[in-house]
Formats: C-alpha cells, structure tokens, sequence
C-alpha cells in the first residue's frame, strides 16, 4: 500500500452527483425493503405452517385414508349402476349453466354456446363408518 495516498485523492474518485441519483438510490432502498418484508413473510408462513396442530394433520391423514379405501376400487365403482338393485332408479340432479352465446346463425337457425354441465347422484356403494377416518 502506497502512503501517500491521503484524503484528497479519494475525493478525487467520487463519482459526480446527478439530479436523479437520490431518487434510484431511495428507489433501490425501497425495493430492498419490499425484497426484505417478502422474504420475512414466507419465513413467518413457513413457520406457522410447521405449528399445525395434530388434530388438524390427523383429520386430512384420515382425508387421504378415506379417499384412497373409496377409489381402490375404481373400475369397479365406475362400472357399476349405482343402485343396490335393479328395480331401484337412480336420481340424477342435472344442472346446466350457460356461460356465454359464442356464435348465432341465423340464417341456418344454429346457437353455438359454452355450458357448465354438473350431475349429482347418490351412489350407496361409496359408504364407510366415520369412527374409522376420524369422524370424516
């Protein structure tokens, strides 16, 4: 290291100040900040994601328990009327919920649509006894 460095020759190597230098420089601080608040935040939903009570990881273990005994057998579920005999009928609630008219002819009298269709059945073969999942 030279010695006869002094003060004066740092000043020398100053950048020069423009008019929008404070501003990016408030702007940097800022964006630091909001970098700095995220990262604080995931930090925070990490840990309280790591303080879920037992209960609560016992309810969707049992979730996922139940939902893999009812899908087992999945052929045979999708396979099968679902009616415990053949003279029972099955109601189905059908709902349709149109979403938008896309395209009108007129002149061939043709309405093309986008709708939502939605079908509820009972299905008496999908049963288990809640004591076993946890009350689910």
């Amino acid at each position: 290291i030279n010695s006869n460095w002094s003060t004066a020759h740092f000043e020398e190597l100053k950048f020069p100040r423009t008019a929008g230098t404070d501003h990016n420089r408030m702007a940097m601080c800022n964006s630091f900040h909001r970098l700095l608040f995220l990262w604080l935040y995931i930090l925070c939903l990490c840990q309280y994601s790591s303080l879920v009570s037992g209960t609560t990881r016992d309810y969707f273990g049992a979730k996922r328990r139940l939902m893999r005994h009812l899908t087992n057998d999945s052929e045979i579920v999708r396979e099968i009327r679902p009616a415990r005999d053949n003279n029972t009928s099955v109601n189905i609630k059908v709902r349709i919920h149109l979403r938008e008219i896309a395209n009108v002819d007129e002149k061939n009298q043709l309405v093309q649509t986008t709708v939502w269709l939605r079908l509820d059945w009972n299905n008496p073969f999908l049963t288990w006894d809640p004591v076993e999942y946890g009350g689910v």
